[in-house]
């Protein structure tokens, strides 16, 4: 029996779904009372920006690793000094703590849409329970830490959501979300996924790669005499101390040092493989367009290299590896079976793993292991059933390149 099946056969009995909503709800529970219980500081992650900006405003550099301010107690300010003098206003005119506090409904509007995306939003071929499950293995304590990146999730989700309708805001707020976390570049790859002949998607796609790259590296020269500080600081707490548990971690483990052109190689080897996979699903399973919009949404946290609970990055991965498992079950009852059990098993072993502790698992990028095993084999069930089509789909993008290339050059476009 699939694990699809034999979940959907368990949680039918209400006590039993109900146990399953509380160990997805746990973590969340878990990081509240431990709060409340233990005591410990709130929104720190958030107070980095607030202690950031008053150091700006009060001429100090806002990359120090003592990051208290103003009696607030804060994680360490690893954004771009523009992220600083762009709230410093805010400081000076709400107060530290008038800030602290004024963020709080923009926090948990974020929280709710990206739980409402998890779980609660329509999604007839994934079953709740299966969604459940994936909510289920996020761990950490997002809602207390206030980490910015939840409101800029929020934000690419909603405007995911109306790509199709207004693409240019989409880019705009990916970009704009990007000068806060570089890393949010990767969602731009949902413009590949969509479901437009590939010229479009391709030019679309590197226009706004232009832009986001562009953005950034503006951002480095505008930076002035802290963007030696911010690049040295991001290094260390970014790839050093803090590298998350997708790529980065993967290095740490090796003992390849992230900053270096081997490892900017390898990243860009993945990023393709993984990015291919989630097409040849996409497209050999001809998905609807807000299917692809979750796919590619997903698969954009697969190939950030600092994938990480904290920037609230498993909300977006889970129910898109949750979707690739269902689209497997029209390709292989064997293939879907064995997908359905690394799913729902690995989901299960996250949790499990979490309530224990087990330090060393901690080392290696477990989550993505099982997502990248569910998302690849998927591929290859899809490339296995109908090779021919594959083999003609991977030669449209090749095709669709040259054909852009040429009216970017003959000035039609």
């Amino acid at each position: 029996m699939d694990a699809v099946s034999w979940l959907r056969s368990k949680t039918q009995n209400r006590w039993l779904f109900g146990l399953v909503v509380v160990f997805a709800i746990e973590p969340t529970l878990s990081a509240l009372t431990s709060r409340f219980g233990k005591g410990g500081w709130w929104l720190g992650d958030f107070d980095a920006v607030i202690c950031g900006a008053w150091r700006v405003a009060n001429a100090q550099s806002p990359y120090v690793v003592d990051a208290r301010c103003q009696g607030l107690e804060a994680a360490a300010f690893v954004y771009a000094p523009q992220v600083a003098q762009t709230f410093a206003p805010l400081v000076q005119a709400l107060g530290a703590w008038g800030l602290h506090w004024a963020y709080l409904p923009f926090l948990a509007a974020s929280v709710a849409t990206l739980l409402w995306y998890a779980v609660l939003r329509p999604m007839p071929e994934v079953p709740l329970h299966l969604r459940l499950m994936g909510l289920m293995a996020i761990r950490g304590s997002p809602i207390t830490t206030g980490n910015l990146g939840a409101v800029c999730q929020a934000a690419v989700i909603g405007a995911s959501l109306l790509v199709r309708r207004a693409r240019w805001l989409f880019i705009a707020v990916v970009v704009v979300a990007a000068t806060i976390k570089p890393f949010f570049l990767t969602a731009l790859i949902v413009l590949l996924f969509e479901d437009r002949p590939w010229r479009r998607r391709l030019i679309t796609f590197g226009a706004a790669l232009a832009l986001g790259i562009a953005t950034f590296f503006a951002m480095l020269t505008a930076a002035g005499p802290l963007g030696e500080e911010w690049r040295a600081f991001m290094s260390r707490i970014v790839m050093d101390e803090q590298p998350g548990r997708g790529l980065f971690l993967a290095y740490a483990a090796m003992g390849l040092d992230a900053d270096t052109l081997l490892a900017y190689v390898l990243y860009g080897l993945y990023a393709a493989a993984t990015v291919t996979a989630g097409l040849i699903v996409a497209e050999g399973n001809r998905l609807t367009g807000e299917n692809r919009v979750t796919l590619g949404l997903g698969v954009a946290q697969m190939i950030n290299p600092r994938l990480f609970e904290y920037n609230y990055d498993f909300y977006l991965l889970y129910p898109a590896i949750a979707l690739v498992v269902i689209v497997s079950q029209g390709l292989s009852r064997r293939g879907f079976t064995v997908l359905s059990w690394i799913f729902v098993g690995g989901m299960a072993a996250e949790f499990l793993i979490s309530i224990i502790g087990i330090q060393f698992i901690s080392a290696i990028p477990h989550a993505l292991m099982i997502c990248l095993s569910v998302l690849i084999g998927a591929a290859v069930l899809t490339a296995r059933q109908d090779r021919q089509q594959v083999r003609t789909w991977v030669a449209q993008p090749g095709l669709a390149m040259r054909q852009a290339v040429v009216a970017v050059i003959t000035g039609r476009i």
